[in-house]
Parts: structure tokens; C-alpha cells; sequence
């Protein structure tokens, strides 16, 4: 199922991927994540050049004021950004779930985390792709198909570029 579901995943009606989850979803992600040595150095690089800030925290608060997004750390910290990019795991997301009640986003067919275009943007609650809003990794599953490792979040990073 891992070798072909992901070529057709997205043409798929919500309520087919609704109900191949429910048949396969306790399969579904047994592979593990990791990086390769080539994704590391890049992301060093990236770094180094500054065009890369990551921040290893949770976010607890977000908002938008016409220009810029606005993000609160669990640890009290906060950040202004342009652009930004949500790479969690699949799990429990307050972040995502502060979102669609806020009006910010809207629910993926799933109910695992906030839906999202062919792009990785997240879609806001009229359904319109946020200019600077990404989502990747697995939380993007339920939109974008099976997501799986370095490989496969390198792709979805490469469609947000």
C-alpha cells in the first residue's frame, strides 16, 4: 500500500482517505523518521548563510497582523516572522487546533491537524492558501499523502521554494 497509495492519495475524495485510515491507520506510520547526512550539511549551510532560523520550542500563541506573524513560546519567548513553517509530528497539535478556532485555518479531512494545498500552505477558513503559512511533514498527511522521512519533507520544502 506504501508503494502505490501515495501516487493517487491526492485525487482521492475526503471521505476515501477518511476511510482508508480507518482500515490502515494503525500501519500507517511505522517508519521513522530521520535525516540523512546530505539533509544535515544543508540545513548546517543554510544556517551558516543565515537564511535559516530554527527554533527547537513549542509554540503556545500565534497571530497575524496584516504583515507579519506573531508566535509565543512555551518558554515565554517571542518571535516575529514573515514566513512560517510548522514541521511537527503527527500527534496531539494545540497549535493547530488554537488555529481553526481562531478562524485562522481549517480542520484537514482527517482531523489531524490543519489543511493545506499542493503547496504546503495552510489554507485559512475560507479555504484561501495563507501567502507565508506552511505546514510539512506528517501533520500534512491528510492532503498531501504518506510522508515519509528526509526524502519526502524535502519535496514538500522544495514545492514551498
Amino acid at each position: 500500500v506504501r508503494l502505490i497509495l501515495p501516487q493517487g492519495w491526492t485525487r482521492l475524495s475526503d471521505k476515501d482517505k477518511q476511510k482508508i485510515m480507518k482500515r490502515c491507520g494503525a500501519f500507517w506510520s511505522l517508519a521513522r523518521y530521520r535525516a540523512g547526512p546530505q539533509a544535515v550539511e544543508a540545513g548546517k549551510a543554510l544556517t551558516a548563510e543565515g537564511r535559516l532560523v530554527i527554533h527547537r520550542t513549542r509554540i503556545k500563541a500565534i497571530s497575524h497582523d496584516g504583515a507579519y506573524f506573531h508566535l509565543i513560546a512555551s518558554s515565554g519567548a517571542s518571535f516575529k516572522a514573515q514566513a512560517v513553517i510548522n514541521a511537527t509530528g503527527i500527534g496531539e497539535h494545540p497549535l493547530c487546533d488554537g488555529l481553526i478556532q481562531k478562524g485562522l485555518a481549517i480542520a484537514d479531512c482527517l482531523g489531524l491537524a490543519v489543511k493545506v494545498n499542493e503547496h504546503c500552505q495552510i489554507l485559512d477558513a475560507q479555504g484561501q492558501p495563507w501567502q507565508d503559512f506552511y505546514m510539512i511533514g506528517p501533520p500534512t498527511m491528510a492532503d498531501r499523502g504518506d510522508v515519509v522521512g528526509a526524502f519526502s519533507t524535502a519535496r514538500q520544502i522544495a514545492s514551498i521554494l
